[in-house]
């Protein structure tokens, strides 16, 4: 049995952690979170201890087969504070986010996505995650086609 949870407070959670582990990070260690990711290898962001005593562990992981363009550590980063932007103007709304889940409701993708143009390419960024079981979390930045987004004229 998963732990339910509220998924603008997993926005929060998820933007303060990508914020301290990867913006806020002494430049090397952001770069060694990316480069782990860029290897399709998942990393651990950190355990959080939740309210009734229990601890959480979130680790990240990141789909770039959507991504078009060369993807160094500050374009990453770049894509990292563009999606804490857009989640903190997003959760000010008070809407309730678009998402996705698979059958088995495991594997989740929040439909807030960051589109951004970078050298005449144009990427979209969502974020999913996987409540693996009741205490671990994995959130995975995921590059997604993104002309799914872009208005049709």
């Amino acid at each position: 049995m998963n732990v339910k949870i509220e998924i603008p407070a997993l926005m929060v959670m998820a933007s303060a952690l990508l914020k301290s582990r990867i913006v806020d990070a002494q430049r090397v260690v952001g770069k060694q979170y990316f480069r782990e990711l860029e290897k399709g290898n998942p990393v651990l962001l950190s355990d959080v201890k939740l309210e009734d005593n229990s601890t959480m562990r979130f680790s990240l992981s990141m789909n770039t087969e959507e991504f078009r363009g060369p993807l160094n550590f500050s374009a990453f980063r770049n894509q990292v504070i563009m999606l804490i932007d857009t989640y903190a103007k997003f959760l000010e709304t008070e809407q309730e986010p678009r998402v996705m889940s698979d059958d088995g409701n495991v594997q989740h993708v929040i439909f807030v996505p960051v589109i951004s143009q970078m050298q005449n390419n144009l990427n979209a960024l969502v974020m999913a995650f996987e409540q693996r079981n009741n205490a671990e979390i994995r959130l995975q930045l995921m590059f997604v086609d993104p002309e799914q987004f872009v208005a049709k004229g």
